[in-house]
């Protein structure tokens, strides 16, 4: 499985949004936190940002981690990824 294969999974994804929304909202507290409880209109590009971020990585690390486990596991050999 290729590297945007497993990036682009289901698990990987569920588990990069959610770590997107914990962190990107925690992201956004601490860079527009000031703006926020002004009633101020955040920076949108910078808003996105702080959730695309975490997003990436999470996305990432996910993806890696798959790739490495398949290839730990010696060729032929296709592991699915099922939640418990």
């Amino acid at each position: 499985m290729g590297f945007w294969h497993s990036a682009m999974s289901r698990p990987v994804v569920f588990t990069a949004l959610k770590v997107a929304a914990v962190v990107g909202s925690i992201l956004n507290v601490i860079n527009q936190g000031e703006v926020l409880w002004a009633g101020v209109e955040p920076d949108l590009p910078r808003l996105l940002l702080n959730y695309l971020t975490p997003y990436c990585v999470a996305s990432y690390s996910g993806a890696k981690t798959q790739q490495l486990a398949q290839q730990a596991a010696g060729p032929g050999v296709c592991r699915q990824n099922k939640a418990p």
